[in-house]
């Protein structure tokens, strides 16, 4: 049975990144396939709607109709097994706080967690997403595909895998693909 902890309707989901960032995590850690424009569309559903409850959230996913489902071979029970649906009725009501502060025309800025740089690098296939080196050709390493510096997040989807020659040779440009084959986006 689920707690029935109402959160307060008079704090609304307002950090959609937050929101898209559990369920992307989830996603990613189950091992899911073809989930992007799933998680995108399960969050917009979720913002528009504004559960407040455990239970709320759970009839809104229960509700909620996609091709993930039968691509990935699951039910909606088995994707709400392990859902962290407490945890992001929370989140998504926190203010987001800035990580960056500048002093001296330094960025200082929170590192990433082991295990987001693991789930990243393991979306990409443990490959560089610009020049296709793997992880026993080069040291790989996570990257912002927006640099922090000209506004980026770190959202899943500004994340993606570089080679140590692709990353310090990219900088902190915004990286534009010249053919149709390496894009930041999922394949």
């Amino acid at each position: 049975m689920l707690e029935e902890k109402s959160f307060k309707k008079n704090r609304p989901i307002k950090d959609i990144i937050s929101v898209q960032d559990i369920v992307l995590e989830y996603i990613i850690e189950s091992g899911w396939k073809d989930y992007e424009k799933f998680a995108r569309k399960l969050t917009d559903k979720i913002v528009e709607k504004q559960p407040t409850t455990q239970e709320e959230l759970t009839k809104l996913i229960r509700d909620f109709s996609h091709p993930f489902y039968t691509f990935n071979n699951i039910t909606k029970e088995q994707f709400l097994a392990r859902f962290p649906l407490k945890e992001l009725l929370h989140q998504s009501r926190i203010p987001r706080q800035l990580r960056i502060t500048r002093q001296h025309k330094t960025v200082k800025r929170k590192t990433l967690s082991k295990k987001i740089r693991y789930l990243i690098m393991e979306r990409d296939g443990f490959r560089c997403r610009i020049c296709g080196r793997t992880a026993k050709e080069t040291k790989l390493e996570v990257d912002h595909i927006i640099p922090v510096s000209k506004g980026g997040t770190d959202s899943l989807n500004n994340l993606w895998t570089l080679c140590i020659d692709c990353n310090r040779g990219k900088s902190d440009l915004i990286y534009k693909p010249r053919n149709k084959e390496v894009s930041p986006v999922n394949k």
